[in-house]
């Protein structure tokens, strides 16, 4: 029987832990890393390179918009519905352990460790709602929690398994050094879902019905709520360029005789109250301010920073 094992991994010490703890045990190791704009990336290359890890990307943007939208477990103290993202995961995770024939699914979960998605309630959710019940196995925290299918199976053997618990990572040190990991990675990359500017920023989008394509470009720049769509202004050349290769996402909007960034009008037709808006962060001191949209030439009061603040979010 061919042995193998599809990881969920995110680029941190535990992940990487779990990859060499499973090929310990015998197996081969699947891991998969989830790409979404919402979904901080990871030095892919690097980690590969230092950890003799072969990490396989799966897009997870379009799932993980349903989730935003329709969570089942709610959200955390953002817009992160993470139990509901984890759960949509594990349940492509199964997919793939199905398609290739392995023996079941494993993630560097520490009971505990994080308050929403990471408590044994939370846990049991997981797995109600992703169709692998008894397939998850938790290797870092697997003794302090029910026996899985490949234990009972006698695939896997429960003394193989940790019982690391909470924030601390001092356990994980332990292991490392004895596994000969001697380079400590930072921290997975992270989900915007969980910044509270962040969530703002997109939940307003949501309610515009901004299409998914366009979603990403929030990332970047100032954000204007204009009411009916969005106004986003670049802070420097590298979010400029970026809001120009999105152009086909809405409108691009520049100013006319002075230097400043350009925007992009998103689900909107206030188009004169953008060119004021505009006019605040451009190095221009007339009163009045000329921009470009559409082929076109607008003149409008350039507005100061008071009246600009009643449209950001932050």
């Amino acid at each position: 029987m061919r042995k193998e094992a599809i990881v969920l991994f995110s680029g941190g010490l535990d992940s990487i832990l779990v990859c060499k703890i499973i090929e310990k045990w015998g197996f081969q190791t699947f891991p998969i890393i989830f790409k979404s704009p919402f979904i901080k990336g990871i030095d892919k290359e690097n980690i590969e390179k230092i950890y003799n890890i072969k990490i396989n990307e799966i897009d997870f943007y379009t799932e993980q918009l349903v989730a935003v939208k329709h969570p089942i477990y709610g959200y955390g103290k953002a817009l992160n519905p993470c139990i509901d993202c984890h759960a949509v995961m594990i349940k492509m995770a199964k997919a793939i352990m199905d398609k290739r024939g392995a023996q079941f699914i494993a993630t560097g979960e520490v009971v505990g460790q994080r308050p929403m998605s990471q408590r044994k309630d939370a846990m049991r959710s997981v797995e109600k709602i992703s169709d692998a019940k008894g397939y998850i196995v938790r290797p870092l925290s697997g003794r302090l929690l029910e026996k899985t299918i490949p234990e009972i199976k006698g695939i896997i053997k429960r003394e193989w398994l940790y019982n690391i618990s909470g924030r601390g990572r001092k356990e994980q040190y332990k292991i490392a050094k004895e596994l000969g990991i001697n380079e400590i990675p930072s921290s997975g990359g992270g989900c915007l879902l969980t910044d509270i500017g962040f969530s703002r920023r997109l939940k307003k989008a949501l309610e515009y019905e901004i299409d998914e394509d366009s979603l990403s470009i929030i990332k970047h720049g100032r954000v204007f709520n204009l009411g009916n769509g969005l106004l986003i202004i670049g802070r420097d050349e590298g979010e400029c360029k970026i809001i120009e290769q999105m152009k086909a996402s809405g409108k691009i909007i520049s100013v006319k005789g002075e230097k400043g960034p350009i925007g992009i009008v998103i689900s909107s037709d206030r188009l004169n109250l953008s060119c004021s808006i505009l006019g605040r962060y451009t190095k221009g001191i007339d009163k009045e301010v000329c921009c470009i949209i559409d082929n076109k030439i607008l003149k409008e009061r350039r507005y100061n920073e008071k009246e600009t603040y009643g449209y950001i979010i932050n």
